[in-house]
């Protein structure tokens, strides 16, 4: 039995069943505790998953490889996302072009989170 059919099978499953239900597709990356070698720095498995924002519903989760990002994994999962009328978020690492053309040609929406720092110094300038 291969494991990457029955899963894309129970992922289209609960897309077809809950992806009406929700307008928001949030994608968000996750490094999972109590995997990483603890003499290896960054050896914990890292995943991608895209849910439903209103009831948590997991519509697709990708490994991460160790030798890239969580960009393409997620450039390679949206094709399989029904994501038309929908609003994907993500963060600002996928504030990417051809992320966002892939999910306009797919007639979704998007909102990527820009992550703003200020130094110290900007502060007390700011104060």
């Amino acid at each position: 039995m291969d494991g990457q059919k029955v899963a894309e099978t129970i992922m289209a499953i609960m897309q077809d069943k809950f992806s009406l239900q929700s307008d928001v597709i949030t994608i968000d990356g996750k490094a999972i505790r109590s995997t990483s070698d603890t003499n290896k720095k960054h050896s914990a498995l890292q995943i991608i998953t895209a849910y439903l924002t209103e009831s948590g519903v997991v519509l697709s989760q990708k490994k991460i490889n160790k030798k890239t990002n969580e960009i393409p994994v997620l450039q390679e999962m949206l094709p399989y996302l029904n994501i038309k009328g929908k609003t994907i978020t993500a963060d600002a690492m996928h504030c990417q072009r051809e992320t966002c053309e892939r999910i306009i040609s797919q007639k979704g929406d998007y909102v990527i989170i820009e992550e703003i720092r200020i130094s110290i110094t900007q502060k007390l300038y700011c104060n």
